[in-house]
């Protein structure tokens, strides 16, 4: 079972809390728009490639404090349709390309010069985690600790890479058809045994969040460019109001293969 394909099974404290936040269960239960899935703090038995191992943070030390309760996470569904239009696409460019270079230098000498893109898309296009905040993140005036913002928002973020990466290796293997990976890895990023560490985030602070509270973070990609990843993310509460912002830097490293 890959990380992608963790549902989880909502516990008596899952359902209370939806319950009592009505706006996030009606998106966690939007079957058209939200796909749930299981955070990797929750997962009993960690899950290669190493994006789970040893979390204690939010499985642990924040649920014992009383901080965080057990988060909830869903996801778009797969959009398969940009990233096999942007594979078209190319494939049209380089053919005109060769075609014109052809015509140009002669059939033996025509070289296409059309840009070959690889590993730039994903395809679960957002995420988002609901997040119980308690009494333990509260920081001076009764507001959540400036710091957690950060921490939320690293949080959902590593959840929403680790969950393409794994879709990405899906494809890879043949999960979705063997002739349609072939297609879909030729622009898919997260391939290749690697996993990613954030480098920086540049977090802006909206509005304080008094504790206790419900919120959700929302993640998305905003680009990949060779190594680097950058991510959006933005905290919101009930009625979209938006509590901070963030663009988060993470770069690409190779796994080492016991960890595969």
């Amino acid at each position: 079972m890959t990380y992608h394909d963790r549902h989880p099974a909502l516990t008596p404290q899952d359902e209370a809390f939806l319950a009592a936040n009505p706006w996030i269960a009606r998106l966690y239960h939007d079957r058209a728009t939200s796909v749930p899935f299981s955070p990797g703090s929750r997962h009993e038995r960690p899950t290669p490639p190493a994006t789970a191992l040893n979390e204690r943070l939010f499985s642990r030390t924040l649920l014992d404090s009383g901080a965080v309760a057990p988060t909830l996470g869903w996801h778009a569904p797969l959009d398969f349709a940009s990233v096999e239009a942007a594979v078209a696409k190319q494939e049209q460019e380089q053919e005109a390309a060769a075609a014109e270079s052809n015509g140009v230098e002669g059939e033996a000498g025509g070289v296409s010069t059309a840009e070959e893109k690889k590993g730039d898309m994903y395809l679960i296009p957002e995420a988002t985690m609901a997040f119980d905040l308690g009494e333990g993140l509260r920081g001076f005036q009764g507001v959540t600790h400036g710091g957690m913002f950060a921490v939320l928002i690293d949080e959902c973020v590593g959840n929403y890479l680790a969950l393409n990466q794994a879709v990405s290796v899906k494809a890879e293997q043949g999960g979705f058809g063997k002739e349609r990976g072939q297609r879909l890895c030729k622009r898919l990023a997260g391939l290749g045994g690697t996993t990613a560490y954030t480098v920086g985030m540049d977090v802006r602070f909206l509005k304080p969040i008094a504790v206790p509270a419900a919120v959700v973070v929302r993640t998305w990609l905003g680009s990949i460019t060779g190594r680097k990843i950058v991510v959006k993310s933005v905290i919101e509460g009930e009625g979209g109001v938006r509590y901070g912002t963030c663009d988060s830097t993470w770069i690409v490293v190779k796994l080492p293969k016991s960890k595969i």
